[in-house]
């Protein structure tokens, strides 16, 4: 894991912003080719995978498996009325932790984690309804939880991306900013979109495109057919023709027309 984020910061890799997945970028197809060695440092990656999946023990016997049966379903019915995937709404883990504490207030479902204040005004109110109600019924308290340290979204690079990218900053200034490449801005803008904040127009982000407009709307046509999610499946019905640099630049601006 600590490899792979120097890789991704370093330009060779790319991870996907939802499911987290790892692809090799041309930069890095160049280096594999050249085989130039790379160097890295690993940071007791075991010690922290122990403490984990001591945690994920902890959570998986605490919360109210029922409840969580109801969240769920509600969250998959408000994903289909959206044409979204599920984790979108809320992830599983936020889910189980709105089954272990039983939130009924704003500030209390807000304290949860994966529970922004974008999340809360688009989503909240459906789960909030639940959990009264299933509480009414088996007579269950809320229980309290410390916030978070820093529980806004706006402390997550994302999000500073995102909001340094609607006050007018470039791709290629935040690029020099954060001394990262043109793909992490990128994924950092996808994030920003996917967990449901708005983006200035697209125009400056279509002129980062190199393709004409014909092969840019059959990509966006192959992403209405395939989804954003993942690039490959759109990279493979392109014919391996489009580069992931070029797909990364064109999903944003899909997202930007969606959103």
């Amino acid at each position: 894991m600590h490899l792979s984020r120097q890789l991704v910061e370093r330009g060779l890799l790319n991870q996907e912003p939802t499911y987290r997945v790892l692809s090799v970028t041309d930069k890095g197809l160049e280096m594999l080719k050249s085989r130039e060695q790379i160097l890295g440092q690993i940071n007791e990656a075991k010690k922290s995978e122990r403490a984990s999946a001591r945690i994920k023990s902890s959570l998986d016997s605490e919360y109210d498996r029922s409840l969580f049966a109801l969240l769920r379903n509600r969250r998959k019915e408000l994903a289909d009325e959206s044409g979204i995937p599920p984790y979108v709404v809320f992830s599983d883990k936020t889910l189980v932790e709105m089954a272990m504490y039983f939130p009924q207030g704003r500030e209390s479902l807000l304290n949860i984690s994966g529970v922004g204040k974008v999340k809360f005004e688009r989503y909240g109110m459906p789960f909030l309804e639940i959990i009264k109600e299933y509480c009414r019924s088996n007579k269950i308290d809320e229980k309290f939880k410390a916030p978070a340290r820093e529980k806004d979204d706006a402390g997550r690079r994302y999000m500073t991306v995102g909001d340094a990218y609607n006050s007018g900053e470039s791709v290629q200034s935040l690029m020099k900013q954060y001394n990262v490449s043109a793909d992490t801005i990128l994924n950092h803008l996808a994030r920003f979109i996917m967990a449901g904040n708005p983006l200035r127009s697209a125009e400056d982000l279509i002129a980062l495109s190199n393709l004409d407009p014909d092969q840019q709307m059959a990509i966006f046509k192959a992403f209405d057919k395939h989804g954003s999610d993942m690039l490959k499946p759109v990279y493979d019905a392109m014919g391996g023709k489009v580069n992931y640099d070029e797909l990364r630049i064109l999903r944003l601006c899909y997202l930007c027309e969606k959103r």
